[in-house]
């Protein structure tokens, strides 16, 4: 029997290359289930005392809801261009939960259930990838402000909720941040109020971008 692994592996491969046809062919394969077939499959998966049986009748089930897996997948591949193979590894690990728990008795269509789970799986990685790669863009543009010794973009303020992390910062801090990013004063100005100098306002503004990336990168 074809290792599902294997398949699944096959298939990722065949979505990264875009080898629409081979793919197709590779799904045609295992065509959906027949409701009566799908209901003995799921009475001999849930009756069974056999491992190495369950381990097949769970195999083939899943084979045979590649189909839903890919369909639901592509929906969800512009969100992340390039990856669609990720993608659809978790949406199996999602129809791996749903069939653990669907239960035949209650006479609910199998794809209903595997559908929810599919998209939980997909939309919860995918909701991780997202947070780490805006994370990601934050440091960067932190680290560019840094680097050019320049005002913050406003695409980066925005993105890092000021008044909220301003709360977190000492009393200083805080108040030099938020002269500087909110209300756009100089270094200069900044300094004459709290009594240093423009160059020392300036440190105290690098090193707390500084912290505020490690920040970042520790919670990624």
């Amino acid at each position: 029997m074809e290792d599902l692994q294997v398949l699944i592996k096959e298939i990722k491969e065949l979505l990264k290359e875009g080898l629409s046809p081979v793919l197709t062919s590779t799904m045609s394969k295992y065509p959906p289930l027949t409701p009566q077939k799908e209901k003995e499959l799921f009475l001999s998966l849930q009756s069974t005392k056999s491992p190495s049986k369950k381990k097949e009748i769970h195999d083939t089930i899943v084979k045979h809801n590649l189909r839903l897996v890919n369909s639901i997948a592509l929906k969800y591949s512009s969100m992340l261009q390039g990856e669609i193979g990720n993608i659809f590894q978790e949406g199996v690990f999602g129809l791996d939960r749903a069939i653990e728990k669907f239960d035949v008795s209650r006479g609910l269509k199998f794809s209903t259930i595997a559908t929810f789970w599919i998209k939980d799986a997909i939309t919860r990685v995918l909701g991780k990838e997202i947070s780490r790669r805006q994370k990601e863009d934050i440091i960067d543009k932190i680290d560019q402000a840094i680097s050019k010794r320049e005002h913050p973009e406003e695409s980066l303020i925005k993105k890092l909720d000021v008044q909220r992390i301003l709360q977190t910062l000492p009393k200083r801090e805080a108040e030099i941040m938020n002269l500087k990013w909110l209300e756009g004063w100089t270094y200069e100005e900044i300094g004459k109020k709290l009594g240093y100098s423009g160059p020392r306002i300036l440190q105290i503004e690098r090193k707390t971008l500084e912290n505020l990336k490690d920040k970042f990168r520790r919670n990624m």
